[in-house]
């Protein structure tokens, strides 16, 4: 962009980036800051760079609120509604002013973020079973509804973040599964098995991942005396680390969507 200091005349005389336009100083009079060419050219110029970078062209229609394409290209650039954050600021994005929602499980009113639901909404068909992004006559999302007040924004709070696989190429759940979807927390199968001395375990009981099982006739093992009766335990956590969820290495952060 042009130097505004250096360009024209007639300004407060102050630097970059406190340079200001000054009023004439009366009717008829020539000391106000011109309004030539380059100023127009330069304005002109920011606003094209603006479109070009976004991939617009312009569509002729005056800039106004729900015509505008310079909103429009700035959001291509920066962020448009539907669009995911991470959030790291310590504070909430009401009081920041940042448009975007934390994804905490709640109600929004559509009519306050029109262009989040038209982007988000999960259709009229998957409504009634979808886990969020759908809409609802309550907050709370109970009582579901195609024309519902309310769209219902998932809850991230202490869940990890999968790609959505609709080919299933990778998460065998991913063709039944909608944008917001919850899947519960699973492991592979843990399977193993031992050999021991049938008369060791009898009156014994079988204990999480092991089974108990009986080959062959027992009708040579006695079953007196306390000293038979053996337990076996398994315990993952002298191989592997342990906790009382199963999860991945994450790092804590917060969930947001742009609006």
């Amino acid at each position: 962009m042009i130097n505004y200091l250096s360009t024209f005349t007639y300004t407060n005389g102050a630097a970059f980036p406190d340079t200001l336009s000054i009023n004439a100083t009366g009717a008829g009079t020539a000391d106000g800051t011109e309004i030539i060419k380059a100023l127009i050219d330069d304005i002109w110029g920011g606003r094209y760079a603006l479109m070009d970078a976004a991939g617009l062209t312009p569509d002729a229609v005056t800039e106004a609120p729900g015509t505008s394409q310079l909103l429009d290209a700035i959001r291509k650039i920066s962020g448009s509604p539907g669009e995911g954050v991470i959030w790291w600021k310590d504070d909430d994005p009401s009081i920041t002013g940042d448009r975007v929602l934390l994804l905490n499980g709640q109600g929004i009113l559509r009519a306050n973020y029109p262009e989040l639901d038209a982007a988000v909404y999960v259709g009229d068909t998957a409504n009634p079973t979808a886990s969020a992004f759908y809409r609802s006559d309550d907050a709370s999302g109970v009582v579901r509804n195609v024309s519902g007040a309310y769209l219902i924004l998932p809850d991230t709070r202490g869940y990890a973040l999968r790609g959505l696989d609709v080919a299933a190429s990778v998460d065998p759940d991913g063709a039944s599964r909608d944008l917001g979807s919850v899947q519960d927390f699973a492991i592979e199968n843990i399977t193993g098995a031992f050999d021991a001395r049938l008369n060791s375990l009898l009156g014994g009981s079988d204990i999480g991942a092991f089974a108990f099982t009986t080959a062959g006739s027992a009708s040579d093992v006695s079953t007196t005396g306390s000293t038979l009766i053996r337990t076996v335990t398994f315990d993952a956590s002298t191989v592997v680390n342990t906790a009382t969820e199963t999860r991945m290495v994450n790092v804590a952060t917060k969930f947001g969507i742009r609006y």
